[in-house]
């Protein structure tokens, strides 16, 4: 009978996560508020805590959350917005420095012919300027014909905060409904592993999201001090997508090398580049990652790495944003697990006859 209950675990364990990835496309929206409501938990507990009704400390979260949206808003995105928009007005001077540096380093160091025909991409760039209208009306029909695309985002986009408020509000209900299902001797076993599971994956949301911005402020003023164009759009970059083991900064040396190539033209600037991306490596390495994240969290790159991948397979933008606090939780099973193994007789037994 123990081994037709197990059988029947697995089973039940398969069948849910095959239902998970048959409605990967509709989930979005709810692991996307449930991870809000559980970042936003603790502040409406402190708030609750203060004699604040848990209501009405859900909608002061709310505005905590609009009001940091609305100042990074103000305060970044016009200064990215400028720094595309100079992008753009230096693509015509992109293309001639192509044709007279680039085109002539190839053919004369690897006889290649250029990358890209100038003239060509000139006369094409002119015609599209020049039917603008034209443009526009493909824009308009391309969006009406992925309307149906469109609604599902928007919809997408409305559910989340309608989600979260509620996830919120009733979140110290629902833990106790949860923690009412779990088997009574389970429950102690269950509960430490939540437990733990809490602990790592707050620090680890804390300690990310702080390094994520540290490497965003480090990397704008470094490359924005030796006068590098567009300096804080790739220091919003490299921060971004720093979350990745060393793609942030192979992504951004990469960047941050051609743009200074076309606009100094000289080995001393790689130079300067390379020095700002060695200190904010080591920053990050030797600094902000002990600090603010520690080693703890245990999961290794290449975890990192697999995780992203697949949570970007499985639920797009999304599953990317929330492969690594997912993986964190899983971590912790896996390492009880693990010790649970080491500890049986199963394993004791192999060792012995090892030996």
């Amino acid at each position: 009978m123990s081994d037709f209950k197990k059988w029947l675990s697995v089973i039940i364990l398969a069948f849910f996560i095959w239902l998970l990835f048959l409605l990967s496309h509709i989930l979005v929206p709810f692991f996307v508020a449930a991870f809000l409501a559980y970042v936003g938990d603790p502040i409406v507990e402190r708030f609750n805590r203060r004699g604040l009704p848990r209501t009405l400390g859900v909608l002061v979260v709310f505005v905590i959350f609009i009001a940091i949206i609305a100042i990074v808003i103000l305060f970044l995105i016009p200064k990215i917005q400028q720094q595309l928009a100079t992008l753009i007005k230096m693509i015509p001077a992109f293309i001639d420095w192509q044709q007279k540096t680039l085109a002539a380093l190839l053919n004369g160091h690897f006889n290649m012919r250029a990358l890209v025909d100038p003239d060509r991409l000139k006369q094409a760039l002119s015609s599209q300027i020049g039917h603008l209208s034209n443009i526009m009306n493909w824009a308009v029909r391309v969006l009406t014909q992925s309307g149906f695309t469109i609604a599902e985002f928007v919809i997408r986009l409305v559910l989340v905060p309608v989600i979260t408020f509620y996830l919120m509000r009733d979140w110290p209900r629902l833990k106790a409904e949860l923690r009412a299902l779990i088997p009574r001797n389970k429950e102690a076993t269950v509960m430490a592993l939540a437990k733990e599971a809490d602990t790592v994956l707050g620090e680890f949301l804390k300690g990310q999201l702080l390094v994520m911005i540290a490497l965003a402020i480090i990397y704008s003023i470094g490359l924005s001090v030796i006068g590098l164009n567009f300096a804080i759009v790739l220091g919003v970059i490299i921060g971004f997508i720093s979350v990745v083991p060393y793609l942030g900064s192979i992504v951004g040396v990469i960047l941050a090398i051609a743009i200074a190539v076309f606009q100094f033209s000289d080995g001393w600037s790689i130079l300067w580049v390379l020095i700002v991306f060695v200190i904010g490596h080591v920053l990050e390495g030797m600094v902000l990652t002990p600090w603010l994240i520690g080693e703890r969290i245990g999961l290794h790159p290449v975890a990192v790495i697999f995780s992203v991948l697949a949570g970007g397979v499985l639920f797009g933008f999304f599953g990317v944003l929330l492969a690594l606090p997912v993986a964190t939780v899983v971590m912790v099973f896996v390492r009880y697990y693990r010790d649970r193994y080491l500890a049986s007789h199963l394993y004791v037994d192999m060792e012995k006859n090892r030996d």
